[in-house]
């Protein structure tokens, strides 16, 4: 697959790309079967096409909402902004599980241009035992986008001064699906 320039923001993946600190991970984003399946409802995948996917039944209103933009516990966070005249205003629900050390804090820092806003909360997580689970929203704000706009990019990281967890959020002003080259 290539990739052009405007998307190379989603060339690269979340998480952990250094294969000597993978080894050792710390926070994790745990995804099941029903995350898939729900992610695909969200999708707009429905009878016939979701069970060609999933080689199973399964009833989308049937499936609890995560909430949120996406319906996905993933590092990378995604949005399609299809209405250039409206303002961004989306919610990214997540959760990780401590699997570093068992007393441990993480804070946000989040890096994005001055006009884009990202909040996250809870911006410090605090671990008391390995395999805690914790649950933060990542809010992101802006004005409506210009017609000649391109992707815009934008992360945050965990870190507890010596571990980095990145997770890069994407903001696409129109449908990436015919722009990427096979």
């Amino acid at each position: 697959m290539k990739v052009g320039d405007e998307f190379s923001e989603l060339a690269y993946r979340a998480g952990q790309i250094d294969p000597v600190r993978a080894v050792q991970p710390v926070l994790v984003y745990e995804m099941f079967k029903i995350d898939y399946i729900r992610f695909l409802c969200n999708e707009g995948y429905r009878g016939t096409r979701l069970r060609l996917v999933i080689d199973e039944h399964a009833n989308c209103s049937s499936i609890p909402k995560c909430g949120g933009q996406d319906d996905l516990n993933y590092p990378s966070m995604l949005l399609l902004q299809k209405d250039l005249a409206s303002r961004i205003s989306a919610v990214f629900h997540r959760t990780v599980t401590n699997v570093g050390h068992g007393n441990s804090t993480y804070k946000a820092i989040v890096k994005a241009p001055k006009f884009l806003k990202i909040k996250v909360f809870l911006d410090t997580l605090v671990f008391n035992e390995l395999n805690e689970k914790k649950s933060f929203r990542v809010k992101v704000k802006e004005p409506p986008l210009k017609s000649n706009s391109t992707v815009l990019s934008a992360s945050f990281e965990w870190t507890d001064s010596v571990h980095r967890v990145k997770s890069p959020i994407v903001i696409h002003p129109r449908s990436i699906e015919n722009n990427i080259v096979v």
